[in-house]
This record gives C-alpha cells, structure tokens and sequence, in this order.
C-alpha cells in the first residue's frame, strides 16, 4: 500500500513540477516579449491578473517537488570562504573588471551622440551617486566589524539593520537577483553577436584565412565557457590564480580603451564643437539619462562582498610608498571602491569624449553591432578594431560572470533565509541560467532599463539603511548623507519610467508577485494548495465571462498574437491545467493523510 501510494505521489510531484517550470517561464516570457501598457483597458486587467496569478500557481506546483525528492547536485561555490589570498590591488581590478564591461562599448557611443553635454552630466552624476553609496558602504562595514554584525555589504546591511523577514530586505535581495540576472543577459545577446557577427568578418578584413577565423570564433567560446566552470566550480581552489588573471585582463582591457581614446581624439584634434549644445529640458534629461547610464557603474559594491577573502592587511600603491606602511582591511577595501569608481568614471567620460571628437554619423553607431568596434574599424584602422574586439571580449567576460554569480548568491540567500523555498538554495544557479535565456528574448533596451530601475530601487534601500543600522537616535552626517544619497537613487528609479514606462510597471509587478508568493509559501503544503486553486478558479473565471473584452484578437497586449503563443485560450489552459493538478494533489494528500501515510 504504502509503495503503491509513494509511486503515485513521486508521479503526481513529477508531473505537477514539469507543469509548473514550463507555465512559469512561458509566462516570463509573455512579460518580456509583450508591451502590457500599449493599449490600458479593462481587458488588460483580467487578463493580466490572470497572468499573475499563472506566475504564483507554477511557483507553488515547482514549491512541492522537494517534500518527495531528495536530489543533489553540485552547484558553484558561491560561498566567500576559504583562505584570504585578495589585497587591494586585486581587488581593485576585480571590481574595475566587473564595473568597465561590455556595456561601456554600446551605451558610451550611442549615448554620447544623442545627449551630448548632457551624457556627460550623467556619467559625472553617476560617478557622485557611486561615491556617496562607497562612503555608506564603508561607515556601514566599520560599524558592522566593530559591532559583530556579519554583514558582508549590500541586502546583507538591511537584512542586519531590519531583519531576515523584513520587506526592505526582501524588496532588495529580490531586486538585485533580477538586475544581475539582466546584466548577464545583456551579457550573453551581444556576446552572441560579437561572436558571430563581429568576430569573423573583423578577421576576413585583416586577411586571414578562414580556418583561423573559425578557430577564433571557437576559441572566443571556449574562453567564455571555461572561465565561466573555473569561477563558478572551482572558485575556491584557484582563488589566487584567478585574481592574478583579473589583474591581467584588467590591465590588457584597460590599457587598450584608454590608449584607443587617446589615438580616436588627438587623430581628430579634440573636436569638441557642438558638445555643449544643450537639448530643451536639460536638467529633466540629466536625471532620466543618469538613471539609464547607472548601468556602467553599480558593478564596483561587489568588492563589498569579497571581505572574507581579503587579507587582513594590504599595501596600497603610492599611498604605501609614501607612508612605508601597510593598511588594514577596513581602510584598503573602501581605497578599492573609491579607486574603481574614479578609475571607471574616468575612463567613460574621456571615452565618451574621444568618441564625440571624431563626430561619426549617430545612425551608422546606432545601427552598429558593437559601436565602439565600428569607431574602431572607420575612423582608425582595422588593427585597432582588433584591439577593440580583445578588450570587448575581457569586458564581456569580466561582467557576465560575476553577474551570473551575484544574481545566484542573491537567489542563494532568499532560500537560505527562508524566503524562498530551501530547494532554491541548491539549485539558485540552475534558475538563474534559465532566467538569464528568457530575459534575452526581451531585448537589450528592455534589459537596460530592468537592470537599472531594480538596481536603483535596491541601492537606495540599502543606502537609507545606514541609519537604522547605526544609532537610531542619533542623527549625524552619515544620516544626512545616507537621505540624501536615497533621494538620488529613488530619483534615478523613478526616471527609468520616462525611458520605458513597462518595465517600471513589470518590475514593481515582479516584486509584488514574487512578496505574494513569499507569503503563501510560510503556509504548509495543504495551505498552498488550497490557496493556489482558489486563486486559479477566480482568475480563470473572469477569463471566461468577459472573455470577448480580454481576447487578444483587439491586440489590448501588443502584438502579442506575433510574438508569444499566450493567447487568450492559451491563458485558460494554463489555469485550468495548474488549478485541476493542484487539486489533484490536494485531494492525493488528504487520502495519505486520512490513512496516516507520510511520504516527506
């Protein structure tokens, strides 16, 4: 009895999870691939409750997988732990690599020639922005060291000042697994394109033969795929190694951007005619374009996280030559901070001004696969385009792994702090993977603009936690500093909704849904199911009563009909499919339980 019961659960858990996984990301990518807010209707709102409710009842069905199957398998060692080997200089490369990524060679060019003086004050503003969450950071990390608190920088300070259940800390953690996540997607669709559509016919020009271009493009891959299993597996046992290559890769990408600029402006004479002409609404426009540029710089607050790998005690260059001493680690990890964000800050605005100098048509670099490489290839030579190719290539790697690695350390720590479901602690790399794939279907504008609205709306949580994590009666320069430095980054948040008014909307929908299902979870199993097919029931109802004003044949979602199957019947499906296995379920469990049957 109880093997034929236990077979029946095993197949019931089974199926209920490949339901779940397979509605769940089909509706991600409705959300990404669609405009909701195109046509606002009443339509629109039956229809998308029901798409929410489509994302909560296929995280319950994948939530029940666990109670039956124990299943292991080896994720990346995303732990900070083992023994310190980094000092200041590595870690200043480390977040200089993860902060001058691949965005810089896309967003700088194109930015530049549409903004002008405009896409300057941005990149300064951001560069403040970057300085005054540095400072937080550091008060934040001496007062954490001195008071034994554990916090290794980021969520970690909310979750320390507020708690593991507080809503600050949720809305933070949650937001920053989503802009890492669309980091490393932005990441993967231009590297895709640099390796297939930049790669080779930059080789073809140069005059070499075929088998070598190729080989370069499998070699390209390789690269990528074998840095990727060396940090995310072997992290720990190479620690050393692996900083000594970031010093490396930093040295060759930075060292060729930066003479790249130095060649693009003094062959133009610096022309910098036309840069300060100002577009109507200027300062409007400099606080929309910040937000939109804070991309190229929030990469610098992983140094934050690599406290427990850091020496004790590291020389800082210059400064130790003057002073013929050594620092501790609460004094050289904020040096490295402070140092990569003038170092990336400076290196993107005299870019950005090398690039402007030479005045290229601004449609030519808009329609560019790789702007920077382009500039490259026209304006100078192809050898130089070649150099640019290597650089793009140490960026693109040096941001889509620590990216990937973040935004799974992030989903890691909502399992592990019983957020999300434990089983999400094992396999938070294995969900991130598959996000990062769907969130590539939404396009680069789309993961932009995603990436920065959840980042800032984290940041600047993170930033107002200073206060409460210190003396919360005591109001100093650190508080004034930590509202000031909120307002900014909530200002920034808010502009992204001038740029793309969907995404802000789809982002605070993610967070809200994804809190809902955080609740719903603290239930028990029978709770969940109970929960999940009354909600399938009453969103699947509106569906079909006012199913002529929800059909998408009026296009109310876009054009949804062109690029996604999730038709109206396809909704109905859905629901109808997940409410009637939960059901099942529900009625499975309460025959286990009325014969005392225990599978868990």
């Amino acid at each position: 009895m109880f093997r034929r019961y236990r077979k029946i659960t095993l197949f019931t858990k089974a199926f209920s999870t490949a339901v779940g996984v397979f509605f769940l990301y089909s509706t991600i990518f409705y959300l990404i691939t669609s405009n909701p807010l195109l046509h606002f209707s009443f339509g629109y709102i039956v229809v998308f409750f029901a798409v929410i409710a489509s994302l909560v009842l296929s995280s319950i069905l994948i939530a029940e997988l666990p109670s039956v199957y124990r299943i292991k398998f080896r994720k990346p060692s995303l732990k900070e732990t083992g023994t310190p080997v980094y000092g200041f200089f590595t870690l200043f490369a480390i977040g200089l690599g993860t902060t001058i990524g691949s965005p810089l060679f896309i967003l700088i060019p194109e930015n530049i020639y549409e903004y002008f003086i405009v896409s300057i004050a941005s990149l300064i503003l951001a560069v403040i922005m970057s300085y005054l969450l540095a400072y937080l950071y550091d008060k934040m990390h001496i007062y954490s060291l001195e008071h034994d608190l554990n916090a290794l920088g980021g969520p970690s300070f909310i979750r320390t000042a507020y708690g593991r259940q507080s809503l600050r800390y949720f809305i933070s953690r949650f937001s920053m697994w989503i802009a890492n996540t669309s980091l490393a997607a932005f990441s993967v669709i231009y590297f895709v394109e640099f390796t297939f559509n930049v790669i080779s016919p930059l080789l073809s020009e140069l005059g070499l033969p075929p088998l070598f271009r190729d080989a370069s493009v499998a070699a390209a891959i390789l690269f990528m795929i074998v840095w990727f299993i060396i940090n995310a597996f072997y992290g720990k046992k190479y620690m050393k190694g692996i900083g000594v290559a970031q010093i490396v890769f930093l040295i060759i990408m930075v060292s060729i951007i930066f003479i790249d600029a130095i060649d693009l402006g003094f062959r133009h004479s610096w022309n910098l005619t036309g840069l300060l002409v100002l577009h109507a609404g200027a300062p409007e426009l400099i606080l929309i374009n910040t937000g939109y540029l804070f991309i190229l710089f929030f990469g610098f607050q992983e140094i934050q996280v690599m406290v427990r790998d850091s020496k004790d005690v590291s020389r800082i260059p210059v400064i130790s030559a003057i002073t013929k001493k050594s620092y501790p680690k609460k004094r050289y990890m904020p040096y490295s901070m402070y140092a990569t964000i003038a170092g990336a800050g400076s290196i993107q605005v005299l870019y950005a001004l090398a690039v402007f100098s030479i005045h290229a048509p601004y449609s030519a670099v808009e329609t560019a696969v790789i702007p920077a490489i382009y500039i490259a290839s026209v304006f100078q030579n192809n050898l130089w385009a070649l150099a640019m190719a290597i650089s793009f290539l140490l960026a693109t790697v040096t941001t889509f792994v620590p990216a990937f690695m973040a935004a799974s350390r992030h989903l890691r720590s909502l399992a592990e702090d019983g957020i999300f479901p434990q089983s999400f602690s094992t396999l938070s790399w294995v969900f991130t993977f598959v996000l990062i794939l769907f969130m590539s279907l939404g396009g680069t504008g789309f993961l932009v603009n995603i990436t920065d609205f959840m980042v800032l709306i984290a940041l600047s949580i993170i930033a107002l936690s200073a206060i409460a994590l210190r003396d919360r009666h005591r109001f100093d320069h650190v508080a004034g500093i930590s509202i000031l430095t909120f307002i900014m980054f909530m200002v920034g948040a808010v502009s992204i909704y001038f740029n793309d008014k969907s995404v802000v909307i789809l982002g605070i929908m993610a967070i809200v849904a994804a809190y809902l299902l955080y609740d719903i979870l603290r239930l028990s199993l029978t709770g969940m199911e109970i929960f999940g097919f009354t909600l399938g029931i009453m969103s699947l109802l509106p569906l079909l009563i006012f199913r002529t004003e929800a059909s998408p044949t009026v296009r109310i979602i876009g054009n949804i009909i062109i690029r996604s199957p999730y038709n109206l019947i396809y909704i109905q499906l859905s629901l109808l499919t997940m409410t009637a296995v939960l059901i099942l379920n529900f009625v499975l469990r309460i025959r286990l339980q009325s014969k005392n049957i225990n599978l868990t």
